[in-house]
């Protein structure tokens, strides 16, 4: 009978595999039981067959409670929010005292539910049992019995082949899917933003704006200047160590892992176009100097989440509930924390898992898909470029880096001019304090001095805090011999900054003249 047996669990499985997708997990060394799943509705579906026989009920009951054990024990093996669990026993003889009562559907409170079925097959009670696996499960065929047993072996080894066979595949499905790469690329791109940053400190301070943007940071007025690679560059440096630190940690455990997946080549292309819309988004929606490699680092997190789209047992199973709770996470933060770059963090994800569509997964293709996500990126960048050149605040800030550089060159008039166009199209105070300020400062340089102390009054107005207006109107106020003026105005911008050197400098002049 043990021969009818195995054939009827290998039989059984085989069926289960082929008409209702479910998945091989086991085979014992004994060939003795055999464990199935499938992931539907939310639920884990796992099917255990066995030819394990028992004289009581007793002995049944702690193999069921093993078997329950064992469940608990795969964790996040088993996807599902529940579990639907079917033992299915294949023995010639049931337990010799009253086993029914472990028929009963049984229910298992805790982290994940537990919902239990048990079957025994036996020569008493054969068919009733095969049709409550049919009702409950799948209708399925049995194998003749009656034949053989030459023939019942052969094809007993028909179906051991099989499952045998499936089980090595799908072993080394899971071992390829993250060996097809050595992580080269990832520690390459750490050790060049290392380098790039002890350059930057070398030669100043990762930390002064205008040494960051003098090296590529992402600064918009410059970028509105048509230097585009500012996108580019600005993936490279970073804004002090802790900022470096916390990237590349991330980029060291993300980037290894994408490179396993996707192999060096689509690696660095998902990390490269990611790196891109981030700073394109960064530059659309986000005015203030800003630079890291986050954009291209989100965009590593949106590649997992395209090979969670297609490989979703194993996403789940391995990396996927951590990335997911990791993205969450970030993108809350980015928007309860102030001076975060959400524009590159969310332009990032989106772009690293559109541009692994483009390339997809190794040894994978689905040319109509890749073709539309190499049009939706496209579209996504020009979008991002076209809103960023007419971001109102993109446009202010070019308008007064423009007057800054006219003021350089001493182009006094046309520093009023731009100025004057900056006031009529913003309604913000600080944009206006900027330009009444600076335009102030080209009536000084054309000795308009009536108009510059007006343009001045106008920022007190709006900050009476503003050191800098105090100290530009007491140098006014000297060139038209108001000392008194002058020693008022000096001794308030001291008082607001007695740090700054040329505020000392006029106030100790005044007041000891």
């Amino acid at each position: 009978m043990i021969l009818k047996e195995q054939l009827l669990m290998n039989h059984l499985a085989y069926q289960f595999i082929k008409n209702n997708q479910f998945e091989l997990l086991h085979i014992s060394e004994q060939n003795e039981e055999i464990w199935l799943e499938k992931y539907e509705n939310r639920t884990s579906k796992v099917m255990r067959l066995t030819t394990r026989g028992f004289d009581w009920t007793n002995e049944l009951k702690r193999d069921i409670t093993n078997s329950i054990n064992r469940i608990r024990s795969m964790g996040r093996l088993l996807i599902g929010k529940s579990v639907e669990f079917k033992s299915i026993y294949i023995s010639e003889y049931a337990p010799v005292d009253d086993w029914q009562e472990v028929k009963k559907p049984l229910i298992l409170k805790g982290s994940k539910q537990i919902n239990i079925q048990v079957y025994y097959m036996n020569k008493e009670n054969f068919v009733e049992e095969a049709e409550r696996i049919a009702n409950d499960i799948s209708k399925f065929s049995l194998p003749a019995l009656d034949r053989e047993p030459a023939l019942l072996q052969a094809e007993l080894q028909k179906y051991r082949l099989f499952l045998n066979n499936l089980l090595i595949e799908n072993r080394q499905k899971t071992g390829q899917l993250f060996s097809h790469a050595k992580p080269t690329i990832t520690y390459l791109l750490i050790f060049f933003n290392i380098i790039f940053y002890m350059i930057i400190e070398f030669l100043g301070s990762s930390q002064d704006i205008p040494h960051l943007i003098q090296f590529g940071a992402k600064y918009n007025p410059l970028i509105m200047e048509h230097e585009w690679w500012r996108i580019f560059s600005s993936m490279f440096i970073h804004i002090g160590f802790i900022h470096l630190f916390m990237n590349m940690l991330a980029l060291y455990y993300l980037g290894t892992a994408v490179e396993r997946i996707y192999g060096p080549r689509k690696f660095l292309f998902i990390y490269t176009l990611g790196g891109v819309v981030g700073g394109l988004a960064s530059f659309a929606f986000t005015v203030n100097v800003s630079a890291g490699a986050s954009g291209a680092i989100f965009g590593l997190f949106g590649a997992l989440l395209f090979f969670g789209l297609h490989e979703r047992k194993i996403f789940l199973q391995t990396i996927g509930r951590g990335i997911i709770f990791v993205i969450l996470f970030n993108i809350i933060f980015g928007f309860t924390v102030p001076n975060i770059d959400n524009g590159a963090h969310l332009g990032g994800l989106v772009a690293g898992f559109i541009s692994s569509a483009i390339v997809h997964l190794p040894k994978r293709k689905d040319v109509g898909k890749q073709i539309l996500a190499a049009i939706g990126y496209i579209i996504i960048v020009v979008a991002l470029i076209v809103y960023g050149f007419n971001n109102d605040d993109n446009v202010i800030a070019h308008y007064i880096y423009k007057i800054d550089q006219e003021l350089e060159q001493e182009n006094y008039h046309h520093m009023i001019e731009i100025a004057n166009d900056v006031i009529e199209m913003s309604q913000d105070e600080n944009v206006h304090l900027q330009a009444y300020f600076q335009r102030s400062v080209a009536y000084i340089h054309l000795q308009q001095y009536d108009d510059a102390i007006s343009d001045i009054e106008k920022t007190i107005e709006i900050d009476d805090t503003f050191a800098a207006s105090y100290y530009n109107l007491a140098l006014i106020y000297i060139e038209q011999n108001y000392i008194d003026k002058a020693k008022e105005n000096a001794s308030i911008a001291y008082d607001l900054d007695p740090f700054n050197e040329k505020y000392r400098d006029l106030y100790r002049k005044l007041f000891n003249d």
